[in-house]
């Protein structure tokens, strides 16, 4: 899901950056986001924020199946992530 939350904010971006952690490393990751579509901005964080905080059962949006598409076009090579899916 990382991968994915990266990619959604490095859409918008005018400069994106992050900094990379180790998954074994259990730290948190920060993005650095500057855009000029704060409207895009300000509808992709409660959803980034909502698909990690939410079991999701009978809601209606559908965070995790945009997850597992983002990875299936990944994994056949139709994508590449700015964030590496490990």
């Amino acid at each position: 899901m990382l991968a994915f939350a990266g990619q959604k904010l490095s859409e918008i971006a005018d400069k994106f950056a992050y900094n990379h952690a180790p998954p074994t490393n259990h730290e948190s990751i920060l993005f650095k986001v500057k855009t000029s579509e704060i409207k895009q901005l300000s509808k992709i964080i409660p959803f980034i924020f909502y698909g990690y905080d939410n079991d999701l059962e009978d809601e209606e949006m559908y965070f995790l199946d945009e997850v597992y598409d983002f990875i299936e076009e990944v994994n056949i090579g139709r994508y590449f992530p700015l964030i590496p899916i490990l």
